[in-house]
């Protein structure tokens, strides 16, 4: 959920394979911070810079991706439905630490009543490092 000027949170759900079937979900992402649109992007037309500021960042692994964080980030003990926090040590190439990358340097764009923000094929952690093109994957509201 967020503004124009605020992150209260950013929940993202990874999955196993095609779609988006619940039995094949394997970890949620949170992360609570703060979001700038700092103008326009020069790269991606019809797309805003962002700055997303992180406050925390933090994982929850489901029965079936336990393994994944197991092996991802072994530092932690995971169990299925209980939230780590991966703020001060992140976990490996999954999610970076508040320390690592206190800001991320991204885009949005709102396509076909899609929101899409930058390909993460990276992390976005400077100007520098900033996406030159959208993550073929939109950002939708969860449906109850």
């Amino acid at each position: 959920m967020f503004d124009r000027h605020d992150v209260a949170a950013i929940t993202y759900d990874l999955y196993g394979g095609a779609g988006c079937d619940e039995n094949a979900k394997l970890f949620t992402i949170t992360t609570h911070g703060i979001a700038a649109f700092v103008g326009p992007s020069a790269t991606v037309a019809g797309a805003s810079n962002v700055l997303f500021t992180f406050k925390s960042r933090a994982g929850t692994p489901t029965a079936a991706g336990l393994g994944v964080l197991q092996q991802a980030c072994p530092q932690y003990h995971w169990a299925p439905g209980v939230s780590v926090d991966l703020s001060k040590d992140g976990c490996g190439a999954l999610v970076q630490s508040n320390t690592e990358c206190p800001i991320e340097y991204d885009l949005a764009a709102i396509v076909s009543g899609v929101a899409y923000f930058g390909d993460r094929s990276h992390p976005l952690c400077t100007e520098a490092t900033r996406p030159t093109k959208l993550a073929s994957w939109g950002v939708v509201k969860k449906r109850k």
